[in-house]
């Protein structure tokens, strides 16, 4: 939550020579200080304790940044677990403060070295040739079994166990869900429906535009046609030859 969360409406002040209003006030970007708000619930209501509010430091960005896995670890192991009963299913996203991994494990960037030191922790046998390749291979039979995370170890340590539901989280679903509630929404919406929406701007959403624009005294024209006789038709034509005969008369002057 930022401190620019604003709707897009605000008192205007009127101007009392025009009846226009003097403008409103612009809505601010989103960009400034906001809070960062961490909670927990569950049927019950909001587990005890478990709020964690703060103010962030970056103006902008992701506000995921802002949060660290020490004190999110700190609020779900002291806040959280103590506060909710036995054998719970602790529902949450995958983000990475969420996804603090226990130990790391090998890739295939990590010195020779530092793979037979793995490997021989687990008590894993090496290959009969040590060589960086073969010892890599060995660690990918083996290393998913050790992918473990802080929050899931410290959970079953109490008992309970986390799902992690938004990277299983099947998008098909809900659209075609989506899909049937627009359809049912449509459905919704009979002729009569329209016809009184339709009523309903002709009648009073213009009339309120009409009153705050001055516009209270406006008329209609009422349509007229000019019908253009045969008396204006032959008038116009005997002016035409009138003309005509004076420029021949002019002309022949000139010639004598």
């Amino acid at each position: 939550m930022h401190t620019h969360d604003a709707i897009a409406r605000s008192w205007v002040e009127k101007d009392e020579v025009t009846g226009e209003t003097l403008g409103s006030i612009s809505c601010p970007s989103g960009k400034g200080k906001r809070l960062i708000i961490l909670h927990a619930g569950s049927e019950d209501g909001w587990i005890p304790n478990c709020d964690l509010v703060y103010q962030s430091i970056e103006e902008e960005g992701d506000y995921h940044e802002e949060m660290n896995c020490q004190s999110f670890e700190n609020l779900f192991e002291n806040n959280l677990i103590p506060n909710i009963p036995p054998n719970s299913l602790i529902v949450m996203d995958n983000v990475s403060y969420h996804s603090r991994r226990f130990e790391p494990l090998p890739t295939s960037n990590w010195r020779k070295g530092d793979m037979i030191t793995w490997l021989t922790n687990k008590g894993i046998p090496l290959p009969t040739k040590g060589i960086k390749q073969n010892l890599y291979a060995i660690i990918k039979k083996h290393k998913e079994k050790y992918r473990k995370y802080v929050i899931d170890e410290m959970a079953k340590t109490a008992g309970h166990e986390v799902s992690n539901t938004m990277e299983k989280h099947n998008l098909e679903f809900m659209l075609d869900a989506l899909h049937r509630l627009v359809n049912e929404e449509f459905a919704h919406v009979t002729p009569e429906r329209w016809a009184s929406l339709i009523r309903h701007t002709q009648e009073k959403v213009e009339d309120v535009y009409f009153t705050a624009d001055r516009l209270e005294n406006w008329k209609r024209v009422e349509e007229f046609v000019i019908h253009v006789g045969a008396d204006n038709y032959e008038s116009d034509s005997d002016e035409e030859d009138s003309d005509i005969s004076d420029y021949n008369s002019d002309n022949s002057d000139d010639e004598i």
